[in-house]
């Protein structure tokens, strides 16, 4: 990807969430306080932000002589439209094929990839669902296909870079309990990062999506089951993909997005588990590492 500049590595800086818990005992006193950190992935580029860019890194890197590469994702998919993007760019024919449609109201990213000269194929969650069962990762005749959300082998190469970047940002990371929190839409960030992560690490994904069992058999499928320093909780999807609730657009209205920049699709509902996981004192590690995983789509109105 030679014409796009990206800003590696990501910074890491402290986080401040919407309760007065922090720095407060913890529910074993094991530790007097829990430092916050959030892991800016977002700001690696503008668009091709966050895990997008770490999953598709090593895949697109591993096949030369692309024409053409399709893949699948929902409406506010970061994954499409990151990948859309790449493809504008470098000048390749792109195919998104999006579960439901959206051709009376598209989404403004929906209307990127148009604008980007994408190719818009809509699926019924029917279809959608056998296509996303039935799609690996292949290339023939220079077709390259991409499964959701950049669910691949070597997608988690990209991602295990994360690890290897906060031990080097961070001293005590080397040696003190951390906690990763981060969205989990297809368990492929999480997967990534477990086979990766220090022995005293736990990496807790938080669901925006209905996915209990289907998560947890991606994550499994993609690194077998000898790896136990990890879970994904299904608390805070607010009802489903793309769903919303009070508390969350409460949780919503009040984050300063200043500093850190979240919607409600992804990295809300991520943000709004991990502020409610420490209120309630259920991260009893040192420290914990929000990675914010970029992508904004779900928050643009135009």
């Amino acid at each position: 990807m030679k014409q796009i500049r990206l800003k590696l590595p990501s910074p890491l800086q402290q986080l401040s969430l919407n309760s007065e818990s922090i720095g407060a005992p913890i529910a074993d006193n094991h530790f007097a306080t829990q430092l916050l950190w959030c892991k800016r992935d977002d700001l690696i580029h503008p668009i091709i932000s966050g895990n997008k860019w770490r999953k598709l890194a090593y895949t697109l890197t591993h096949y030369k002589g692309i024409q053409h590469i399709i893949s699948y994702g929902g409406g506010y998919s970061n994954h499409l439209h990151a990948l859309g993007y790449i493809c504008y760019r470098e000048n390749i024919k792109f195919t998104a094929r999006i579960r439901g449609d959206y051709r009376e109201r598209p989404t403004p990213m929906i209307n990127d990839l148009k604008e980007w000269g994408g190719q818009i194929e809509y699926l019924n969650k029917q279809a959608f669902k056998h296509i996303r069962a039935q799609s690996q990762q292949s290339i023939q005749d220079g077709e390259l296909v991409i499964p959701e959300g950049g669910f691949t082998q070597s997608g988690l190469e990209g991602v295990g870079v994360i690890i290897h970047e906060l031990l080097a940002q961070q001293q005590a990371f080397t040696t003190e309990a951390v906690t990763i929190i981060l969205p989990v839409a297809t368990g492929t960030t999480l997967a990534g990062l477990v086979k990766q992560a220090p022995a005293n690490w736990f990496i807790q994904g938080i669901a925006v999506l209905k996915g209990q069992q289907y998560l947890e058999n991606n994550v499994h499928s993609l690194i077998g089951d000898s790896y136990t320093n990890w879970h994904i909780n299904h608390e805070f999807h607010a009802g489903g993909y793309a769903k919303s609730h009070p508390e969350l657009n409460e949780f919503l209205h009040q984050w300063d997005h200043t500093t850190c920049p979240i919607e409600p699709v992804y990295s809300g509902k991520a943000v709004w588990g991990l502020n409610n996981l420490v209120i309630n004192q259920k991260i009893n590690s040192k420290h914990i590492i929000y990675l914010h995983t970029g992508g904004l789509q779900g928050a643009r109105k135009t």
